[in-house]
């Protein structure tokens, strides 16, 4: 009856143990850990989120928490890092081109997509997703760059074949710069 009432052993006869904490273990490290009190990590529950700062495969909390009363050979569930994420910049204003090349590097497909906007012809406006955005950088995924696009112009014919101080002239009396 002692016993019982002091946690070691649980209401059904079976022997009780803390979950130790294993935060900031691989998964075989902390296996060899929760082996010393009876108790195993569920493989097939599982899940794997990105984070900031650990790398893939350590533990990120465990269900139950650390120090939570389980009986013997009970399983747990884990979170687990699957990676360090990275972080999308803010691009606005910078080069169309340069930030899709750049983009297209780090592995994203790249979309582009022409907006109105009073910023000067060939600057990102904005990105979807938007800077910020936390990303795999092992799977990066879809991105589109919303731009201000160049001014269409129609030259006329009788600037075909003209020579380049006409053709500058034409431009400085349209105002087009």
């Amino acid at each position: 009856v002692i016993l019982i009432l002091s946690g070691v052993i649980g209401s059904n006869g079976n022997r009780m143990v803390e979950v130790p904490d294993v935060k900031g273990y691989t998964i075989i490290e902390a296996s060899d850990i929760l082996d010393q009190y009876n108790i195993s990590i569920d493989t097939s529950d599982l899940t794997w989120e990105l984070t900031d700062d650990l790398a893939e495969g350590v533990i990120i909390s465990t269900n139950p928490a650390p120090e939570t009363k389980v009986e013997i050979n009970t399983k747990i569930s884990a979170t687990v890092s699957s990676g360090k994420y990275s972080v999308l910049d803010d691009y606005a204003g910078d080069s169309m081109e340069e930030v899709k090349k750049l983009l297209e590097d780090l592995g994203f497909l790249v979309k582009v997509n022409k907006v109105e906007s009073s910023m000067k012809a060939g600057l990102v406006v904005s990105t979807d997703p938007e800077a910020g955005y936390k990303y795999d950088p092992s799977n990066p995924g879809t991105l589109t760059i919303n731009y201000s696009p160049f001014k269409e112009i129609t030259l006329p014919l009788e600037l075909k074949g003209a020579d380049v101080d006409k053709v500058c002239d034409y431009f400085d009396d349209m105002n087009i710069k």
